[in-house]
This record gives structure tokens, C-alpha cells and sequence, in this order.
């Protein structure tokens, strides 16, 4: 399981206005969000990708052209939200190793879609080779 991803704020509230987030606010709804996934990997003993903390460590979210999410200076769009190209492959090469270290299966990863929007995403089953 992994943590949602954290957001450029100004850029997310220019999506949704700050009463959508009410009352906890933008970085609030993530961190109930985020306490969730953590509560139920604990429940299932799975094992747990925290991204929100790379992302963070990282700390390049923002407005700058080497934000791993998406802005104008990088996406030309403010987006704030999704990764970029770097983004995503800071996100496989986590996923990567996580299942490395952790002597995961590989023969199929279930990816459910989420985001602290609360807008319905498909289900994608995808298929890995053996590593």
C-alpha cells in the first residue's frame, strides 16, 4: 500500500475552493487520508510505501521547473496535484525497491486510484514480469 502524494496547495485551490476541504483544510483531509491507508496496512500487515514522506524529504514541490508535481514552469498548467515525468519515476523506483527489499510477489500489482478530492478512479490490474 502507499500514501497519497502531497499537493501545491495554491495550485489545488484554484481545483476546488478551501470550503471543499473544510473543516481540516487541504493538508488535514491528506493526513486523515494518509492515517487511514497507514491504520488499514497495519490491520492486513501489509506492507506500507510511505511516498508522502520521499515526497516530502524530497521537497521539491512547488513552483519551481524541478517540482516532482506538475506546475507551469514544468506542465505549463496549475495543477499542483500530479507528478511529473521525474515524479512518476521517483514513484516506480520507490515501488521498485519496496518490493525488492520486502520479497514481494511479482506476478500481478493491483493499483487502486484515490485521491483527497474523493473523485472515483478505474481500477487498473497490471501485469509485471519476474524479476
Amino acid at each position: 500500500m502507499m500514501t497519497i502524494l502531497p499537493a501545491y496547495e495554491p495550485y489545488l485551490l484554484t481545483r476546488h475552493p478551501a470550503s471543499f476541504y473544510e473543516p481540516e483544510g487541504v493538508t488535514g483531509r491528506r493526513r486523515q487520508v494518509n492515517a487511514v491507508i497507514r491504520k488499514v496496512a497495519g490491520l492486513h500487515k501489509a506492507v506500507l510505501l510511505d511516498m508522502e514522506q520521499r515526497f516530502l524529504a524530497i521537497g521539491k514541490i512547488g513552483t519551481g521547473m524541478d517540482s516532482l508535481i506538475q506546475n507551469e514552469a514544468n506542465a505549463h498548467k496549475t495543477d499542483g496535484i500530479h507528478p511529473t515525468a521525474n515524479g512518476y519515476r521517483f514513484i516506480a523506483l520507490a515501488v521498485y525497491d519496496c518490493i525488492l527489499y520486502n520479497q514481494l510477489p511479482t506476478k500481478s500489482i493491483v493499483c487502486f486510484g484515490d485521491s483527497i478530492t474523493r473523485e472515483m478512479v478505474p481500477i487498473t490490474r497490471i501485469a509485471i514480469p519476474a524479476i
